[in-house]
C-alpha cells in the first residue's frame, strides 16, 4: 500500500494493519489505509470529523464536565475536548490495544487526563452504570477498501447511548454521508429525530462526515462562536468553518 509521507512504524495487531505516518509535522494513525487520528504538537484542529465531534459536545446546555468517547483511535477528539473544556473528565474506549500503544508513543495520549479502557464498546456499555454529559459515538470497523459501521445507530444501540447520557447531556454520532454509507446515515438520522427533543447536525469543512447531536436541549452556532477564542490563527479559522444546522425542532 502506497502512502504520501514518511512511514515511522507499521504494526500488525490482532484486529488491523496499522501505519504511523509523518506528513508535514503531523503524525497520522492509519488503520487499513484509513486515517483514524491526526496529531500535531502545536495545532489543535484538522478540518475533519474530530473537530466537529468536539464542537458538538460543546452544544450541551452547559459546558460538559464528563465525556465518554467510543472509538478512541489516537485520541484526536479527546485532545481537543481537553483543550476546549479544561478539567473535563474523559473516559475513552478502544478495542485494539495496539492502537492505544501507538497513541501513547506517537500522539501525546499520555499527556491527556483521560481514562483509557481497552474493550469492546458494545459489551462495556451493557455494564456501565455511570452517565456522561457528552457521549461521542465514533465506532467504525475497517474493511479492505473502506471503514464501515456494523449497523445503524438506532434501536438497542441508541438506547444504550442514551442510557449513559445525563439528563441534560448530549449524544453524538459521527456518520459518513457518501453513497456507500447513505443507508445507515439516513436510518440513524431518522432515529435521532424520533428519539430526541432537539437535534442538530454539524459538518466539518473537510471530508464527507456529519455529526448528529441529540438531547433535551442542544445549542446552536452561537455556542461555537463563544468558544472561538480558545484557538488562534489557522485553528480559529477551522473552528469558524464548522457548520451547525438545526434539524429539530
Amino acid at each position: 500500500m502506497a502512502f504520501a509521507g514518511r512511514i515511522l512504524e507499521t504494526v500488525e495487531s490482532a484486529f488491523n494493519q496499522i501505519w504511523v505516518m509523518e506528513r508535514d509535522g503531523w503524525i497520522d494513525l492509519e488503520v487499513q489505509g484509513a486515517t483514524h487520528s491526526s496529531f500535531h504538537p502545536h495545532r489543535w484542529l484538522t478540518g475533519y470529523s474530530w473537530d466537529a465531534l468536539c464542537a458538538g459536545a460543546m452544544l450541551a446546555p452547559a459546558p460538559p464536565k464528563t465525556a465518554l468517547v467510543l472509538g478512541l483511535g489516537g485520541g484526536t477528539s479527546v485532545r481537543q475536548l481537553c483543550h476546549v473544556c479544561p478539567g473535563i473528565e474523559v473516559v475513552a474506549l478502544e478495542i485494539d490495544p495496539a492502537v492505544v500503544d501507538v497513541a501513547y508513543r506517537y500522539m501525546g495520549l499520555g499527556e491527556l487526563p483521560v481514562e483509557v479502557i481497552v474493550d469492546d464498546a458494545a459489551r462495556w456499555l451493557t455494564g456501565c452504570r455511570d452517565t456522561f454529559d457528552a457521549v461521542l459515538d465514533d465506532l467504525y470497523l475497517c474493511g479492505n477498501d473502506d471503514v464501515f459501521r456494523d449497523g445503524p445507530v438506532a434501536g438497542g444501540r441508541l438506547d444504550a447511548l442514551m442510557r449513559v447520557t445525563s439528563d441534560d447531556g448530549v449524544t453524538l454520532c459521527n456518520l459518513i454521508t457518501d453513497d456507500g454509507h447513505r443507508e445507515i446515515w439516513q436510518q440513524t438520522d431518522v432515529a435521532f429525530e424520533e428519539r430526541f427533543a432537539e437535534v442538530v447536525a454539524l459538518a466539518p469543512p473537510r471530508g464527507l462526515n456529519q455529526i448528529l447531536v441529540g438531547g433535551r436541549a442542544v445549542q446552536g452556532q452561537k455556542a461555537l462562536r463563544r468558544l472561538r477564542d480558545k484557538f488562534e490563527g489557522r485553528d480559529q479559522a477551522l473552528w469558524d468553518t464548522i457548520a451547525v444546522t438545526r434539524k429539530k425542532p
